[in-house]
């Protein structure tokens, strides 16, 4: 744990006042912090616990001792501590309870004469770093270490090399540290750190010498712009049909999709250059007609997280989803056989469904578990088909019900409603107890002018007509 501060003072002036908190918390009172006692001593943080009695309170009085140096206490510092400590006993002719905090910890000969003390007398407190840590998660009730990666991960893909918690003004922070000195600040829950608390930031890159600060945040919103812009690009030379000269390219992206200048673009059509999707023949861009080499990866980035719909269902991107993909997803999935009898719904699935087509092209654990455990039977491999197309309508279903995609799906594939039965059946070991169907209809409706014309999803009673009665009507 680190004690932030502007000066060596500062810091050990912020120690006290979180001990001061952490003592105020465990029901003690009387706090005083740098109080001179008898001799001129000073005591860093004095107090009283009162416990109820028979008759009346007792009172016992604590002192503490707050070392928020960076190098270990040694034993000069130690005596005149467990000094005080006596004198304020022959002073209260009672027990003093005594607490040292020393944060960066105890040199051995100090450790070894706390040991020894022990055995003797329990009026003494030794308290690390460590053991201040524990005390102030419980103080400010801070997220744990494995919330703190999540989020942290949630923002960028830096390999994480420690995590510390410092402390300063009544405020925790999670110091998350990177590789090639760079590290993040987030809050006591895990929230990016706000402007208003900045100025600590000079005092967190003189404790630790972590390099220099990285706003995961921002850093975060670029990589995705990044990956917007390229994608952009993407769809929009599937929509001319596989190639477009550089002006007309960057016209499109600026009026299109977002202002980009012009070293911008460049940087972005260089990255899908790099993945090698695009090719550049002087001012000429074109997806790579290699596509069976780049099929997988190709589709992999432009349907994951951000998808741009403009190029679903156009006819360069259906062209690029044939039978030739079936051998990939095999592969894929470790072994799986897409056998005739549902070759065409796997292709009509993956073509019309983003999301079915990008589960195809991630292993499915319970399809590959098979294959990694050798368990091959007729039984197992025809399991692996029914639970392969069940997971790609799954796909399409919930892509049905994605509003951000109701017109690609309506107005695109000319899909107005899908009719789903189910059926339960309730069996006991020797029969059947009860069975039930019933049917779900879903239709994807157009709203008026006046509500702005969008699409929404819409429940379908059982007894409508079907979608071309209505329109023969």
């Amino acid at each position: 744990m680190i004690i932030l501060g502007e000066s060596s003072d500062d810091r050990g002036t912020q120690l006290e006042e979180l001990t001061k908190r952490i003592l105020v918390s465990k029901g003690y009172n009387n706090i005083v912090t740098n109080h001179i006692g008898p001799g001129g001593a000073e005591i860093d943080v004095s107090a009283d616990f009162s416990r109820p009695g028979i008759v009346g309170n007792h009172t016992n009085r604590l002192i503490c001792e707050c070392k928020a140096y960076k190098s270990v206490i040694d034993t000069t510092s130690w005596m005149k501590f467990l000094g005080k400590v006596f004198m304020e006993e022959v002073r209260n002719k009672s027990e003093v309870l005594g607490c040292f905090i020393a944060l960066s910890g105890v040199n051995g000969n100090v450790s070894g004469n706390y040991d020894e003390l022990l055995k003797h007398r329990n009026n003494i407190t030794l308290i690390t770093g460590e053991n201040l840590l524990e005390t102030t998660r419980e103080l400010y009730s801070l997220a744990d270490i494995e919330s703190i990666t999540h989020i942290t991960s949630n923002f960028t893909d830096r390999p994480i090399r420690m995590i510390d918690i410092c402390y300063y003004r009544n405020s925790v922070y999670f110091v998350i540290a990177f590789n090639n000195d760079e590290y993040t600040l987030l809050d006591s829950n895990g929230g990016i750190l706000k402007p208003s608390d900045a100025h600590i930031l000079s005092m967190i890159e003189e404790s630790l010498s972590t390099g220099s600060y990285v706003n995961i945040e921002e850093e975060q919103k670029a990589k995705r712009r990044s990956i917007f812009i390229q994608k952009a690009i993407l769809t929009e030379l599937m929509l001319e049909n596989g190639e477009v000269d550089k002006e007309k390219l960057t016209k499109s992206i600026n009026d299109k999709y977002v202002p980009c200048e012009e070293t911008e673009f460049n940087k972005e059509i260089q990255l899908l250059i790099e993945k090698k999707f695009v090719y550049c023949k002087d001012v000429l861009f074109y997806i790579n007609k290699n596509t069976d080499d780049i099929f997988v990866e190709l589709f992999r980035f432009l349907l994951n997280d951000i998808i741009m719909t403009g190029a679903l269902g156009c006819e360069y991107y259906d062209g690029l989803i044939t039978h030739q993909v079936i051998p990939k997803i095999e592969e894929i999935q470790k072994g799986l056989k897409i056998t005739d009898d549902i070759l065409e719904i796997v292709m009509y699935l993956i073509r019309i469904s983003p999301t079915a087509l990008i589960k195809s092209l991630y292993p499915e654990p319970m399809i590959v578990s098979h294959y990694e455990q050798q368990l091959k039977s007729q039984q197992i491999e025809l399991f692996d088909r029914e639970y392969f197309v069940q997971m790609i309508y799954e796909g399409f279903l919930s892509d049905f019900n994605n509003p951000k995609l109701s017109r690609y799906i309506r107005e695109i594939r000319g899909i107005a409603e899908v009719e789903k039965s189910q059926i339960i059946k309730i069996k006991s070991k020797e029969k059947l107890l009860f069975s039930n169907e019933w049917v779900e209809r879903k239709a994807i409706g157009q709203m008026t002018d006046e509500y702005g014309g969008q699409y929404v999803n819409l429940l379908v009673l059982g007894n409508q007509p079907e979608p071309w009665e209505e329109t023969n009507n």
